[in-house]
């Protein structure tokens, strides 16, 4: 059960008790004890209360289990652990931590989960020294959902590719077909607020550098999708081996085909940034408008960093689109596209589709 439900589980009683000390009544139960469902009913349904943050979404096969990262509460360190919720509500069926020794003096983190099948998942697994800036190592690999830390590694990063780019990182795992997997290769940029390449105090971003393509049980490196510079998201497509992602200030939706060539998906039009492309059968769901600022790399190249935006919700083959207002980031769309979770403000929410 999140952090935050315990403590009003523990809490509640006591006002109780302490209402009605002068009069006698039935013995109150914790209603933690036997809640299957939300803590709330209200309207999306909010799925998490834990004070760290609750990211990346992904469901298991069967809808009924969503997978997420989360920073571990009351701990004395930043470890990062992957968690999974009944999709309905309630308390959480599993939450694996980093367990080794190192955990101890560094921050290890499990992140961005996908679903390999109904036991494995793909993840990325990072560890970062105290007082370090910068991650000791950071690894892509499978592992059991329910025990992280059996984690197998596939891909140790950084990972120099033919292209030239030094990858740190992978963000934006997504299944395409069979065990191939695609991922927004992650870089680090010095950049400046706004339009302007030169700053007094340029900020170093984690941002997207381009899509990669991997065979999981293949020994081969990952391979760069060409005309991905500087993508922001990644996602699967709708057919076996296509891929989803979207550009820095870009409206559009692209899908890239096995051949190579590539098409507008989707158009949102006007001022609508669209980036977290999700897409099941004809039903196309993203991220747009809302906040997204506008850096600049030393190179004079765009950066695009996210603050979140409304949803949208789009039928391709009527093209009728509908809104979900507010500042949500990753959705994840089930696979019969009827229900939707996204982050907002560090927590997860539900939302049934029609």
């Amino acid at each position: 059960m999140p952090f935050r439900t315990r403590i009003r589980s523990l809490l509640l009683p006591a006002f109780l008790l302490a209402a009605g000390a002068c009069a006698h009544s039935d013995p109150f139960q914790d209603p933690g004890e036997t809640n299957h469902g939300p803590f709330s009913p209200a309207l999306p349904v909010q799925l998490t209360y834990n004070p760290g943050p609750d990211l990346t979404p992904a469901f298991l096969p069967g809808d009924t289990i969503v997978l997420y990262s989360y920073r571990r509460s009351g701990a004395l360190t930043f470890n990062q652990c992957l968690g999974a919720l009944p999709v309905a509500g309630g308390t959480t069926v599993s939450e694996s931590c980093p367990r080794s020794a190192s955990a101890l003096d560094s921050t290890q983190r499990y992140e961005n989960p996908v679903a390999l099948n109904d036991s494995i998942v793909v993840l990325v697994q990072s560890a970062r020294l105290k007082g370090a800036g910068a991650d000791a190592i950071t690894l892509l690999g499978t592992a059991p959902w329910r025990t992280a830390d059996q984690f197998t590694p596939r891909v140790t990063f950084p990972v120099p590719l033919s292209n030239g780019v030094l990858e740190i990182s992978a963000n934006y795992l997504s299944l395409i077909g069979g065990d191939e997997l695609a991922y927004l290769a992650m870089v680090d940029v010095s950049a400046c607020p706004g339009d302007q390449p030169f700053c007094d105090r340029p900020t170093l971003l984690r941002v997207g550098r381009e899509i990669a393509r991997l065979v999981l049980q293949g020994t081969a490196d990952p391979v760069v999708l060409a005309g991905t510079d500087y993508a922001t998201s990644a996602a699967a497509g709708r057919t076996v081996g296509t891929v989803l992602y979207t550009l820095p200030f870009d409206t559009r939706v692209y899908e890239r085909q096995p051949d190579g060539s590539t098409l507008t998906l989707f158009d949102f039009g006007a001022d609508s940034i669209a980036r977290d492309p999700m897409l099941v059968g004809s039903q196309l769901v993203a991220i747009v408008g809302g906040t997204a600022t506008r850096w600049t790399s030393g190179e004079g190249v765009p950066l695009q960093v996210d603050g979140g935006g409304n949803i949208a919700q789009v039928n391709l083959a009527s093209g009728q689109v509908q809104y979900i207002a507010g500042a949500y980031r990753r959705p994840a769309l089930s696979h019969d596209a009827r229900v939707l979770i996204a982050e907002a403000a560090g927590d997860l929410f539900r939302f049934d589709l029609p």
